[in-house]
């Protein structure tokens, strides 16, 4: 399938290194091994970091404009067979996927959504409402943990659910490689007062993993977006 990426809180290519750029672009490898084509959809951030309406309001301006530049590609273009969004929540509720998935006739999807209760407060609310919305029309919300899953269902009990098991690249440990002397890893030597240790410089291995079967049927048997 041809997949259209989106992580409205940080995009996999932002310079700043965090948790959520990293599982982004665990994700995007992962989909890839599985034979899919991923293309980041916008490298917009919509973060809401403190519940100010002015910041709120432009931030949904420059979404709408982001969403209408997308529909001109797609109509140019051609549409995506899916929608992938990572991490919608009430500080970074996905406000494009949802509005042209709806209109292209697109399935979409989410991982690692959340909701919480707690947050139905003030403008923290409306934001978290939008989540609800987004979750409720996704054909399939990938979850990673059970307690995310209960709070969803919990909220939206009609939505479509699914799970995704902590996952690595095996291939490491099936290909050993015979080592040469320059081909070993190599270590750095750091010196600290009254002792000596050894950091291990070898690159490490990026994460792949097999999708839950429900995402493979998605653009096809997969429930239409409304």
């Amino acid at each position: 399938m041809r997949i259209a990426f989106y992580a409205a809180l940080k995009s996999p290519n932002h310079p700043v290194a965090s948790g959520d750029r990293q599982m982004a672009r665990m994700l995007i490898k992962a989909l890839e091994h599985a034979g899919h084509s991923v293309e980041l959809a916008s490298e917009l951030r919509f973060y809401l970091r403190d519940p100010e309406l002015k910041s709120f309001e432009a931030l949904k301006i420059e979404a709408r404009e982001e969403a209408a530049r997308l529909t001109k590609l797609w109509d140019r273009d051609g549409k995506p067979d899916l929608w992938f969004t990572y991490h919608p929540y009430y500080k970074a509720p996905d406000l494009i996927g949802p509005e042209l998935a709806s209109a292209f006739a697109v399935p979409y999807v989410t991982a690692e959504a959340s909701y919480s209760r707690r947050r139905n407060a003030g403008l923290w609310a409306d934001a978290q409402a939008l989540v609800a919305r987004a979750v409720a029309q996704a054909a399939l919300n990938i979850c990673f943990t059970q307690r995310d899953r209960q709070g969803l269902a919990d909220a939206i009990p009609d939505a479509a659910f699914g799970m995704l098991s902590p996952f690595i690249d095996t291939s490491v440990f099936r290909e050993t490689p015979a080592w040469g002397v320059s081909d070993a890893p190599r270590y750095r030597r750091h010196d600290a007062p009254g002792r000596q240790s050894r950091k291990l410089s070898h690159a490490g291995a990026s994460a792949r993993f097999d999708p839950p079967p429900a995402l493979d049927h998605v653009g096809r048997r997969g429930r239409a977006c409304p």
